[in-house]
């Protein structure tokens, strides 16, 4: 912060990260106090000399009656004197913590939020500008760290997500009121920033004057390490954000194959969970804790190829023999409908899987999905199929065996069992992907054969 002034400072950080940007529409958050009025009118007076356009919001949080009704028609009053287009909204934000087992607080700021967002969808903002402050931070870095946190929670509040934007993220509240009283900016007072009943203002009143009193350039210095801690976890998030370029869908979900989780420290690793976490659909990771991230990487690292682990709100993680599974709701596996298999020449489509059929001069060692097959092995009534009760497989050197106990045996995950295709006819299984060949229905190496190879699209 080499900038003393409180427009500089605001400036310099809406620089960086580019808050402010020349014709656009900035939305701010207007509460009516002294912070958001501050913002407020320092991005009136900027608005026409860094070309972009302004409109305020404020929302009644239904909380304090008669005062909270005067808070709106002062924000209201304010913009229509100034020009500016403002936006208001009300919810009854008691109501909805009791019905969600929440706190008034985070009520609070869950609906607060999620108008900001839906006023800025309907009017078109690019950017949504509040007005959390470096003092603001501060209590942030303490709550998280009473409450246990890991570097992301030592990083306080991000200057931008998305379009959400905080300009006064490096001046105190101290600047703040001393900016204030020097250009007449009027605001209204929240007896409730006062009541100790909230976890926040009992730090600001009784736990940070403590801090103060041994550095009273506590504000300034705890910016200056929430900027080193956030330059350190972008270096982490990086590496990890790397690790899960090859994730994908698989399932209804999301995969990533674990050798890529397994070659990370643990650190990195549990930031790329974190990110895998964040492909799936909204709010699935809201309870998620260092608890459930350590459960999911060890269920990676671990021997069973089939693990599976229950998550909150229906989150699940799974082990696909060699892949991460992520899901909400349980993975979705496709419908393996039985198709006719081509006798000599051919592919067929059968769930997520390609099957060809090749005649070959010589046959080669059969495998696991590439099987050597005798000529006269696919007859009129061979087909592609699920496995089904009853069914037995006879592989070289193993003797017959039940297709589920040939699966087990073999380690095939338990999600692709009921998935990977059966080549049968009504003499039985002539093979099976994952397993190979019945070894009656095996060509000798070097005889002419049909080569059926068996590809899956998502494994």
């Amino acid at each position: 912060m080499t900038r003393s002034d409180l427009p500089g400072r605001v400036l310099t950080l809406a620089g960086e990260y580019d808050m402010l940007p020349e014709g656009g529409l900035v939305l701010c958050a207007v509460s009516g106090g002294l912070d958001s009025m501050c913002l407020l009118t320092l991005l009136a007076r900027q608005a026409p000399v860094l070309g972009f356009r302004l409109a305020a919001a404020h929302f009644h949080h239904g909380l304090r009656g008669a005062d909270a009704d005067a808070d709106e028609a002062f924000v209201r009053d304010w913009c229509e004197s100034h020009g500016i287009p403002c936006h208001t909204g009300r919810g009854d934000v008691a109501a909805w913590a009791g019905e969600h087992g929440q706190s008034v607080e985070e009520a609070g700021r869950r609906l607060r939020y999620a108008f900001l967002e839906k006023t800025a969808d309907e009017i078109g903002a690019d950017r949504i500008a509040t007005a959390h402050h470096a003092d603001d931070d501060l209590e942030t870095l303490l709550l998280n760290l009473t409450r246990g946190t890991g570097l992301a929670g030592l990083c306080g509040i991000a200057p931008r997500q998305g379009r959400l934007v905080r300009p006064l993220l490096r001046v105190s509240r101290e600047m703040l009121e001393q900016w204030a009283a020097k250009e007449g900016v009027p605001f209204r007072q929240d007896a409730t920033n006062d009541d100790p009943h909230f976890t926040r203002n009992r730090l600001r009143h009784e736990v940070i004057p403590v801090l103060r009193s041994l550095n009273p350039r506590l504000t300034e210095h705890t910016v200056q390490t929430i900027d080193a801690l956030r330059a350190d976890e972008m270096c982490l998030r990086a590496q990890a954000m790397r690790a899960v370029d090859g994730a994908r869908p698989l399932f209804g979900g999301v995969s990533l194959h674990r050798s890529a989780l397994l070659a990370l420290p643990a650190a990195v690793a549990q930031r790329a969970v974190r990110l895998l976490v964040d492909r799936l659909p909204d709010g699935s990771r809201r309870d998620l804790t260092a608890v459930h991230y350590h459960a999911i990487l060890d269920l990676v690292r671990g021997d069973d190829p089939s693990a599976h682990l229950d998550l909150p709100h229906g989150m699940t993680a799974d082990r696909v023999g060699e892949r991460l599974l992520l899901t909400v709701g349980g993975p979705v596996l496709p419908t393996l409908e039985s198709v006719p298999m081509p006798r000599e020449w051919g592919a067929v489509r059968a769930g997520d899987w390609r099957i060809t059929c090749t005649p070959v001069p010589a046959a080669g060692p059969s495998g696991p999905d590439i099987w050597y097959l005798k000529p006269e092995a696919i007859g009129r009534t061979a087909c592609i199929r699920a496995r089904q009760t009853g069914d037995v497989l006879r592989l070289p050197g193993r003797g017959s065996r039940s297709l589920k106990r040939a699966m087990i045996d073999a380690k095939l995950p338990r999600l692709l069992r009921d998935t990977l295709p059966v080549l049968a006819d009504g003499d039985g299984v002539i093979a099976a992907a994952g397993l190979g060949c019945d070894e009656r229905r095996r060509a000798p190496e070097g005889a002419p054969a049909l080569r059926v190879a068996c590809t899956a699209d998502t494994l």
